[in-house]
């Protein structure tokens, strides 16, 4: 009897291959496992399943598969590159520095610096330089007082207050100034010219032309 209980066990522990490969057909016919298929297989088949529907045979073309990919991972740096735009671009601090902080040029050096940037192709700098000499030309000639920490939106109402005729383009320059400075916006060189232009405008401006409403 020993001897025969020992066969029974050497033969359960120690199957032959064939006897062994039918225990693991009949183990895996009976269910209970998943294959867990990979990733792009399944989603290969939602796009065949997908072009099925919409009319095809079943089957889609070899290079579908790739581009439908590349399409979304456009779509999701597109969707990524305009939130870190919106997210750089937020609007200005009311604690924003003064529109002449450490500046220590005068309203012709301003212009020439405006100019130059301006032919280099760099509207940003331009716009900023443009607006500071628009200021600092106030400043000399004592339109505006010599008052440090002044933004750009408050030099902006004083001049609207002396020359209310160009209240909507100081304060077009100073929103433009304030964007390309803090918000770090894209300047145009039309808008540079538009401030050079002011500029001019508030030059040729005589005593007589200022208003002597109360400031803001």
């Amino acid at each position: 009897m020993a001897g025969g209980r020992a066969g029974v066990i050497g033969t359960l522990v120690d199957p032959g291959t064939d006897e062994a490969r039918d225990w693991l057909r009949r183990e895996l016919a009976t269910g209970g496992y998943t294959v867990e298929r990979p990733l792009l297989e399944r989603f290969r088949d939602w796009i065949f399943g997908l072009f099925s529907r919409l009319g095809g045979d079943g089957s889609a073309p070899s290079w579908l598969v790739p581009l439908v990919v590349l399409l979304v991972l456009g779509v999701a740096a597109l969707v990524l590159w305009r939130v870190l735009r919106r997210n750089v671009r937020a609007p200005a601090s009311p604690t924003a520095p003064g529109v002449l902080e450490d500046v220590d040029a005068t309203a012709d050096e301003l212009r020439a610096l405006a100019q130059q940037a301006l032919d280099r192709g760099e509207a940003g700098e331009a716009l900023i330089a443009a607006y500071r000499a628009v200021v600092a030309s106030a400043i000399e000639r004592t339109w505006l007082a010599d008052r440090p920490g002044r933004t750009a939106h408050e030099a902006a109402r004083e001049l609207s207050t002396l020359v209310p005729t160009e209240r909507q383009a100081v304060a077009d320059a100073a929103a433009a100034f304030d964007a390309v400075r803090f918000g770090r916006a894209a300047a145009s060189a039309d808008q540079v010219r538009g401030v050079m232009e002011l500029d001019s405008r508030l030059r040729s401006a005589r005593p007589d032309q200022l208003a002597l409403a109360a400031p803001w």
